[in-house]
């Protein structure tokens, strides 16, 4: 049995050397950034679409991948797979860099670029050289890619598949980078946290910041740059175009070390759910939704920059002279019961609510709303502060308790729009009604015609969506119905023009700004419909007079 154990122990820690000896080799050898470029084929194809979708069909067709123009200068290439770079620690402070781009046939490639004037010549082996300034570029191909260094040890072992190192982005995007934080050196790391540092405190150190202030910010902002540097795995750009929806989007994707600090905050943070589905209304102008978990580290941050710029706010007012001394009590505190509510709303651990603007022809009501820690206290400062108001004869008329919905109160006031402002008119009509609307933890805000009963559709329908995960973050606006209403309040043929154009995309006329975690990464994507693209074409027309 000693035997066994004497024969078996040694080899067991053999393969624990080994395994953990492969797992820093890969990690050592996965690059510092990668640049992928999607197939030529993918890529002209795309743009051909969207150029389709903008009227700029005839336009495309000179720099089209068969155009008289541009198929010579793709001679030799081969334009169905893609192309990439791959960045890698060098041995100074200059990095190793290998592009590869696919072929049919190298030495076809490079009597097209002699023929654009390119100074490549064979260098025998197999390789060319093109010269570059003060670097000379190597230039080797294998096994259908040609594989383009500065150093021409680079070119000693090449990957057999070096599609397989784009990771897929060249599927899904058109253009992508990759940056891969750990596989930079610690020491680049550490100087780049330093420098950022550095600028935030300079910018912090402005006479016009408190100092206090400036402190507390600078200490959040610090972990923060500390955990985002030191803690993250990659970040991922992305220029994509999906053909299907004949849309174009950009994603940036940031993805936290498994097991850290940073991964297990965006974990606490993920499956956000919201009681305020309702603000994402499919036929309004623009809809904003925000609900996100806010993690201990983050409440005590947020609550000492909340008290130090409360501290700022107070002293300031103290010293504005603008302001009736008569004035200067009900306002600071009105102030410190709203400081007040932001924090305990802070202490909760969430924010859940959304905002939504409603366009017709000459009509526009705006709605603002969400989760606050205690409405009543809402309620009662600013009852307070108007009651202080109201000593003013020119103080406009509030009608509290109004109406109510459920467990909401409104209270209500109405101003008349001057007669004498036709603009105002044409956008608010010749009354504009102002609700404040709040219940035991909400808060609503509305104005224009009618805004009580789109307060109440938006609390009936947050009912009905009640705990529903979506993005931690969404902007929505229909460039169609900015554009229609604009066209009801201004005879401008170029807007009208421009609306059309928008139509034709049937409700497909949006920019989309969202953003959202999963797993350890953090997701962000700005989405372009096809109507605005429409609408993109189409102002370019008008510009070149078509």
């Amino acid at each position: 049995m000693k035997a066994l154990k004497r024969t078996i122990l040694p080899v067991v820690c053999l393969a624990l050397m080994l395994s953990s000896a492969s797992r820093a080799m890969a990690q050592a050898a996965k690059p510092m950034a990668v640049v992928s470029v999607t197939s030529i084929d993918n890529l002209f194809g795309s743009l051909k679409e969207l150029a389709a979708v903008a009227g700029f069909s005839n336009e495309f067709k000179a720099i089209d991948i068969n155009s008289p123009r541009i198929k010579p200068l793709l001679n030799g290439i081969d334009t169905s797979k893609p192309s990439g770079v791959i960045v890698r620690p060098g041995a100074g402070l200059i990095p190793d860099i290998l592009a590869f781009i696919p072929v049919k046939n190298l030495k076809t490639l490079v009597t097209t670029l002699q023929g654009v004037k390119v100074p490549i010549s064979d260098a025998g082996g197999g390789t060319y050289e093109i010269a570059a300034g003060f670097f000379t570029i190597v230039v080797k191909e294998s096994k259908g890619y040609a594989f383009i260094a500065t150093n021409k040890d680079l070119l000693a072992k090449l990957p057999a598949n070096p599609a397989a190192l784009l990771e897929g982005m060249d599927k899904k995007y058109a253009y992508g980078v990759r940056l891969n934080i750990q596989a930079v050196p610690a020491k680049m790391r550490d100087q780049l946290q330093g420098q950022i540092s550095t600028a935030m405190k300079n910018a912090l150190a402005n006479p016009g910041i408190d100092a206090e202030l400036a402190k507390r910010m600078q200490e959040s902002y610090e972990k923060a740059v500390k955990m985002l540097i030191q803690e993250s795995e990659s970040i991922t750009f992305g220029l994509g175009i999906n053909r299907k929806e004949k849309s174009a989007f950009i994603d940036f994707e940031l993805t936290a070390v498994p097991n850290s600090k940073f991964a297990k905050q965006i974990a606490a943070s993920s499956d956000v759910k919201t009681n305020f589905a309702g603000f994402d209304q499919a036929d309004a102008a623009g809809a904003i939704t925000l609900t996100s978990k806010i993690v201990p580290e983050e409440i005590a941050s947020a609550k000492a920059v909340l008290a130090a710029f409360g501290q700022k706010m107070l002293a300031e007012l103290d010293a504005d002279d603008n302001v009736d001394k008569d004035a200067k009590g009900p306002v600071k505190e009105f102030a410190k019961s709203m400081l007040d509510l932001v924090t305990k709303t802070i202490e909760t651990g969430k924010i859940d609510g959304g905002a939504v603007v409603v366009l017709k022809p000459k009509s526009l009501q705006l709605v603002a709303g969400g989760h606050v820690a205690d409405g009543k206290a809402l309620e009662a400062a600013i009852r307070k502060l108007v009651k202080a108001a109201q000593a003013d004869k020119s103080f406009p008329k509030i009608t509290f308790n109004a109406s109510k919905h459920g467990d909401v109160t409104f209270h209500v006031s109405k101003f008349t729009v001057p007669a004498d402002d036709e603009d105002a008119q044409r956008i608010l009509g010749k009354e504009l009604e102002i609700a404040l609307g709040i219940g035991p933890k909400t808060a609503y805000f509305g104005m224009g015609t009618d805004c009580v009963g789109l307060i109440t559709k938006i609390i009936d329908q947050s009912k009905q969506g009640a705990k529903k995960v979506i993005p931690g973050f969404k902007l929505r606006a229909s460039i169609g119905q900015i554009l229609n209403f604009v066209k009801s309040i201004d005879d401008d043929p170029t807007v009208a023009a421009l609306a059309a154009a928008a139509t034709k995309s049937k409700g497909m006329d949006n920019v989309i700004v969202q953003a959202g975690l999963q797993g350890r990464t953090i997701q962000y994507q700005i989405k372009i419909e096809q109507g605005v693209i429409r609408v993109i074409g189409a102002a370019a027309g008008a510009i070149l007079g078509r």
